[in-house]
């Protein structure tokens, strides 16, 4: 089976993006794409952009092997992908990639043998953050200069978002969002809110994102899980412990 152009280009797109996040494994069924990074910090579940394998599922466990290969054969012009059914007659086996003269092969993961991957994520919205890219620079900085972890999301009136970065001494950078927070919870709205993330993941994410999103708008559940698009695909970044 023959992947059309359309397909080949959101499964590039998919393998990308998901790259930036830190995640190497992914699976692909029921019209869903599903896939979490090894320290279960991000992780994406959509079925938005799903690349079409004619019906077929993929399991995919070593997604930098795949890019590189991808991106590899590109290099050579228009490329092809050619999906082998397995025996089981439900997985996709092997993935060829050809353009030109140049080819690459990729063997794919049962979806059976890709442990891990959540199904889904519940947590009830109750914030709504907006963030762009004009203070993206600040964080990233600050993040380097504070030698961070983790970046600490902080409400204490319901007015202002803090951006906070602590040292391993316990110094603290602060700034502050441009804008409010609004409160789209049910009940009588809160005022507060503190969740930390992994300031890696939540950097990279956050920069890919705003290239087609600017402001950004982030989704906080009450929970902490914080969800927004990145590339048309539907992200998680869960809170660090």
């Amino acid at each position: 089976m023959q992947l059309s152009n359309e397909s080949i280009s959101k499964l590039d797109l998919l393998i990308q993006t998901a790259l930036t996040a830190g995640i190497k494994k992914l699976i692909i069924e029921g019209g869903k794409i599903r896939g979490i990074d090894e320290k279960q910090s991000v992780c994406v579940i959509t079925s938005d952009n799903v690349p079409d394998f004619d019906g077929k599922q993929i399991g995919i466990n070593r997604l930098e092997q795949l890019a590189a290969r991808l991106n590899l054969v590109k290099t050579q012009g228009a490329i092809t992908i050619e999906a082998t059914e397995a025996s089981n007659k439900t997985d996709i086996s092997l993935l060829d990639l050809s353009a030109g003269k140049t080819k690459a092969q990729f063997r794919c993961a049962s979806v059976e043998a890709v442990k891990g991957v959540p199904k889904n994520i519940a947590d009830t919205l109750v914030w709504e953050i907006k963030i762009d890219s004009k203070i993206l620079p600040t964080i990233s900085q600050g993040v380097t200069a504070m030698g961070a972890e983790t970046v600490t999301i902080a409400c204490k009136d319901g007015k202002t978002v803090s951006i906070e970065l602590i040292d391993q001494n316990k110094d603290v950078f602060t700034t502050d969002l441009s804008e409010s927070p609004v409160w789209v919870g049910t009940g009588n709205a809160q005022t507060s809110f503190c969740q930390k993330y992994p300031a890696k993941n939540f950097v990279s994410l956050i920069k890919e994102a705003l290239k087609t999103s600017d402001p950004l708008t982030l989704k906080l559940g009450e929970g902490g899980i914080f969800s927004f698009k990145v590339n048309g695909f539907d992200f998680y970044m869960l809170p660090a412990q």
